[in-house]
């Protein structure tokens, strides 16, 4: 809306990122629970917050090097 274009580019690689760590199975529970569809889903299955939050910003930093690499 502001056009501040290099908000709009991370806002989109923090999306990609989130998304992908879920798809790796690195999820919290709320959401192993609903992948499982039971409510008892084993610790291993998912990660706290904390442990959440590490694994997105360890693909957002694959990420940033990955576009930093095209834009050279």
């Amino acid at each position: 809306m502001d056009g501040n274009i290099d908000l709009k580019f991370f806002s989109e690689l923090l999306e990609s990122s989130t998304l992908a760590t879920i798809e790796n199975d690195k999820m919290t529970k709320d959401l192993a629970i609903i992948k499982m569809g039971t409510s008892s889903v084993p610790r291993s299955s998912y990660l706290n917050t904390e442990e959440f939050i590490d694994a997105v910003a360890t693909t957002l930093s694959k990420y940033v090097k990955i576009k930093a690499g095209e834009q050279e």
